[in-house]
């Protein structure tokens, strides 16, 4: 079988699965380990008793840990994303559904690099590119989860319409 067939994406269904719940654990443990991190250290919270997420990566060790766990979960985020779509690509969607599958992956990677990108740009060296990242990667990744939300509602629809009749 190609590596993308429909049989082979199939008999990969449970990984592709645990890719969202991992990245969003990876993403848990590095925010969580950046936080543990900067209070330890006492480093700067900008006065807050906990600082904004972004500011637990602005300082050495912290940010290395916040670049490489947020890329990492980045990473892991845009892979779900393509595999899902190599799965629904092959499936009986309308052309609806069809177009919000092939827009999804679209903003599933875009969210993924921008995730990425506010990893790596901190926000004492790079607070605008940071800011614009994350914004960006919110939208994205809005964009994403709604468009194949519709995307798997409609294959459903469509698999409850065949068992029917």
């Amino acid at each position: 079988n190609p590596p993308f067939s429909t049989q082979t994406m199939d008999l990969y269904s449970p990984l592709i699965a645990a890719l969202p719940p991992l990245s969003t654990l990876t993403s848990i443990a590095t925010l969580s380990t950046t936080l543990a991190l900067t209070l330890s250290l006492e480093h700067d919270t900008g006065g807050l008793t906990l600082p904004y997420f972004s500011d637990t990566g602005k300082e050495l060790p912290e940010s290395a840990v916040f670049a490489l766990g947020l890329t990492l979960s980045g990473g892991l985020f845009g892979i779900s994303g393509i595999l899902l779509w190599f799965i629904l690509r092959d499936k009986h969607l309308g052309p609806h559904a069809r177009r919000c599958a092939n827009v999804a992956v679209v903003c599933c990677v875009g969210a993924a690099v921008c995730l990425s990108c506010l990893a790596t740009l901190d926000t004492r060296h790079y607070p605008n590119a940071h800011l614009y990242s994350a914004i960006l990667f919110f939208v994205f990744a809005a964009v994403y989860i709604i468009l194949n939300t519709i995307a798997l509602h409609s294959l459903r629809d469509e698999a409850d319409d065949r068992a029917r009749t």
